[in-house]
């Protein structure tokens, strides 16, 4: 596998978290919260609507205490990425000459 492939993994990788954190996390849970504002009719259940609009957000970003696992395995995963790419970069600047 070249580095350009395994770049293009890694791209691809980071590409599907963004998309499942703005489509699934974000714009849902929006809309869900939208819902809950127009239905409250008490400002205890407007504040209510504001916690779970939060909770679902750490839930679904992997940021809860019941996701920590997998949040320590894509913090490490995102780890090696950023070392892959300073290495590429560092190999980059070097000055070859043949």
């Amino acid at each position: 596998m070249t580095i350009c492939m395994i770049r293009q993994k890694m791209q691809h990788f980071i590409n599907m978290i963004d998309q499942y954190i703005y489509s699934e996390v974000i714009d849902k849970s929006w809309l869900i919260f939208q819902t809950k504002l127009k239905d409250a009719r008490r400002l205890s259940e407007l504040v209510e609507a504001h916690e779970e609009y939060t909770n679902r957000i750490i839930d679904k970003c992997l940021l809860s205490k019941l996701t920590a696992k997998i949040h320590m395995q894509l913090t490490e995963m995102f780890k090696l990425i950023f070392s892959f790419q300073s290495a590429v970069c560092s190999y980059n600047k070097l000055d070859i000459k043949v």
